[in-house]
């Protein structure tokens, strides 16, 4: 368990943050053809995960939007956009948008990725613990599994993490 503050609210977080350092979880998560997606699948790329709960809110699409932007300037970069979206309305907003550049994943099957990576939201001001389990923004850069972490709250989209090679 972690916990985070929301407007000065704590909330907590299942699961652990990940450290600079640590290995980054391995996952299987769904594209947006249906198949199987997995961190291995983009090799020694540097890859970053901007981990969100869905296109349909501003903020989240906004984050999406910014990171095909800047995933354009870098090629060599993997920028896989991870949500609760069903891959058939990440492929719809991509291809409403324009967006070709960032890879959508969808936690259809996989939603241990959640806890994996320390982004169930428990409980807190806005969702008690009685509730389904929601999650935290972040963001992950990680080269060969070693990440660089940034948490962040859902309504700071600008906030990133990078690993230096």
């Amino acid at each position: 368990m972690s916990e985070v503050t929301f407007k000065g609210n704590p909330i907590t977080v299942g699961g652990t943050f990940l450290q600079p350092g640590d290995a980054a979880p391995a996952f299987s998560l769904v594209g947006s053809d249906l198949s199987d997606v997995t961190l291995a699948d983009f090799g020694g790329r540097t890859k970053v995960l901007n981990i969100f709960p869905s296109v349909d809110t501003g903020v989240c699409a906004a984050s999406v939007r910014r990171f095909n932007e800047v995933a354009a300037e870098h090629p060599d970069v993997a920028v896989l956009c991870v949500s609760a979206d069903l891959p058939f309305a990440q492929k719809r907003f991509c291809g409403a948008e324009g967006l070709d550049q960032v890879v959508m994943l969808s936690l259809m099957r996989g939603r241990e990725f959640l806890s994996d990576y320390g982004v169930v939201q428990e409980g807190g001001p806005r969702w008690p613990v009685s509730r389904p389990a929601r999650w935290w923004s972040s963001t992950v850069t990680t080269t060969s599994s070693t990440p660089s972490w940034s948490p962040r709250s859902p309504r700071s989209p600008t906030t990133t993490a990078r690993s230096r090679p």
